[in-house]
C-alpha cells in the first residue's frame, strides 16, 4: 500500500525521525588519529626508500650490477689484478679528460650527440666502443662502417689480433662492422691499418670486433655486448678471456655511461620544432580550416536564442504520489511518518484557532480536549515513536485519521460533558473502537 504524503515537506522533530547523523566527535577523533598515523607510515617509508642508496643497481652494462646483464664481475676480475677502474656518469668532459696509458670503455654510444663524440674523440686514452653506431664511427673509428646486425653465436677469431687469437672462440654476433677502404670513402686517411675478427657467418667481410688506430691511439669497436655482460661470462669458451684482454691491457680504466639528459643541454641540441617533421606545420593549417569551416556551416543553421514558455502542468496528486513513490522505494518509513504527522498536525492547529508559534504538545493537549480522546493516544499519535516498517506506516496514518474524524463527532462544549459519558468504547490505544 502507497501512502500519499501531504503537500507540505517540512517536519516535526521528533524522537524517531531519521536524518543524516554525523559520527560522535569521539569517532572522528579516533579516525583522524588512525588517518593520520597511516599517512605518517606511508611519508616514512617513502623517505626510507629515497635516502637508501642501493650498492648494486640492475641496468644493462652497469659495472655495478650483478644482474644477468651487468658487468659487475668482468669489472671485479679486473680490479684482483691489479686494474683501477673508475665509473663516469653524466660528464662527457671527465670521460675525455682520460690520459694516456688509460682504456676508455664507452658503452651505449648512440645517446651521444655530435658535440659530445667530438670531444671523446681527441682524448688520447686508448678507446672501447661497445655497439658503435654510423655517427660514432664516423668521429671515433673512421676505419670501419656499419655493415648490419647479425644474431648471437659463438665464432672462431679467425684474425691475427693478439688479444683476439689468445681467447680463441668466443660470443659474437650482434652489431657486424666491415673495414673502410684505405684511403676513406672521402679520400681522407683512416689513421692506419685494421684488422677485423670474428667473421660473419658465411662471410669475411663483416665481423663484430675491429681493432684499428684514429687519432693517434687504438681503437676498438665491440659489436657484441655479451661479451662484457655477467650472464656469458663463465661460458665455457673464450668469452671471459676476450673481455679481459680487451679491457685490461692498462692499469687504468674507465667506464663511461653517457645519461641522455647531458646530450638535452648541449647546443646542438634540436629544438621541438627541428624535431617535428615538414608536414607538420601543414596539417595545423588543415585543422584551423576544418574548423572555421564548421563553425561557417554550424554558426548558419542556429540563430540567436528564444526563450519560450513550455505550457506544462503538473497535478499536485501527481507530486504526492510520486513523493510517495520514492518513500516507499527509498525505505523511509520515519520520514513519510514525520510528513503525515506534520501535516496533520497542522490541520488540527488550525481547526483549533490556536497561534503560529504554539509548541506542539500545546496542540496535542488542546486536540485532546476538543476531541475527547484520551491525551497518551493523541499524543502517540502525533509526537510518538516514528514508524519502522509499512505496517507501521499504515496504523499511523489510521490514528490520524481517527483524530480528524474525532472533531467531527465532538460535542459543541466539550469541556462542560465529561469524556466518559459522551464517548464511546475505546480501544487499549486510547482510540475509539471500530
Amino acid at each position: 500500500m502507497t501512502v500519499v504524503a501531504g503537500s507540505t515537506p517540512d517536519v516535526v522533530g521528533t524522537a524517531g525521525s531519521s536524518g543524516g547523523s554525523a559520527g560522535s566527535p569521539r569517532e572522528r577523533r579516533r579516525q583522524w588519529v588512525w588517518g593520520g598515523a597511516a599517512g605518517g607510515v606511508v611519508v616514512l617509508a617513502a623517505l626510507a626508500a629515497a635516502l637508501t642508496v642501493p650498492q648494486t643497481s640492475r641496468g644493462d652494462l652497469e659495472p655495478t650490477s650483478a644482474a644477468p646483464k651487468g658487468a659487475r664481475a668482468v669489472v671485479e676480475i679486473l680490479r684482483r689484478q691489479g686494474v683501477s677502474v673508475e665509473t663516469v656518469r653524466r660528464s662527457t668532459d671527465a670521460a675525455a679528460a682520460a690520459t694516456a696509458g688509460t682504456t676508455l670503455v664507452v658503452v651505449f654510444p648512440e645517446l651521444l650527440g655530435p658535440e659530445q663524440l667530438d670531444r671523446l674523440a681527441v682524448t688520447p686514452a686508448r678507446l672501447v666502443v661497445v655497439g658503435a653506431d654510423l655517427p660514432a664511427l664516423e668521429r671515433l673509428a673512421p676505419f670501419a662502417r656499419v655493415a648490419g646486425v647479425e644474431e648471437a653465436r659463438v665464432a672462431e677469431p679467425t684474425c691475427d689480433d693478439p688479444a683476439a687469437t689468445a681467447a680463441g672462440p668466443a660470443r659474437a654476433g650482434g652489431s657486424q662492422y666491415r673495414l673502410a677502404p684505405a684511403g676513406g670513402s672521402d679520400g681522407s686517411s683512416t689513421g692506419g691499418p685494421a684488422v677485423l675478427c670474428y667473421p660473419a657467418d658465411g662471410s669475411r667481410e663483416r665481423g663484430s670486433l675491429v681493432v684499428g688506430r684514429a687519432a693517434g691511439r687504438d681503437v676498438v669497436l665491440l659489436g657484441q655486448a655479451d661479451v662484457l655482460r655477467n650472464e656469458h661470462l663463465a661460458a665455457a669458451n673464450g668469452t671471459a678471456a676476450l673481455a679481459l684482454r680487451l679491457l685490461g691491457t692498462s692499469d687504468r680504466l674507465v667506464w663511461y655511461l653517457p645519461d641522455p639528459g647531458e646530450l638535452a643541454q648541449s647546443k646542438d641540441a634540436p629544438t621541438l620544432t627541428e624535431l617535428l617533421p615538414r608536414w607538420v606545420p601543414w596539417v595545423g593549417v588543415q585543422l584551423v580550416l576544418a574548423v572555421a569551416v564548421a563553425m561557417l556551416w554550424r554558426g548558419r543553421r542556429l540563430g540567436r536564442l528564444v526563450p519560450e514558455p513550455l505550457p506544462v502542468v503538473v497535478r499536485a496528486a501527481e507530486t504526492q504520489e510520486g513523493r510517495a513513490r520514492l518513500y516507499r522505494r527509498a525505505g523511509a518509513h520515519a520520514r513519510a511518518g514525520a510528513t503525515l504527522r506534520t501535516a496533520a498536525l497542522r490541520r488540527v492547529a488550525r481547526r483549533l484557532d490556536v497561534p503560529v508559534d504554539a509548541s506542539p504538545d500545546v496542540v496535542v493537549a488542546l486536540a485532546a480536549q476538543a476531541t475527547g480522546l484520551s491525551h497518551p493516544a493523541v499524543h502517540s499519535a502525533f509526537l510518538g515513536p516514528a514508524p519502522t516498517d509499512d505496517r507501521g506506516l499504515v496504523r499511523l496514518a489510521d490514528d490520524l485519521a481517527t483524530v480528524e474524524a474525532a472533531f467531527t463527532a465532538a460535542p459543541q462544549h466539550p469541556s462542560s460533558t465529561s469524556p466518559s459519558s459522551t464517548s464511546p468504547s475505546t480501544s487499549p490505544e486510547g482510540f475509539p473502537s471500530r
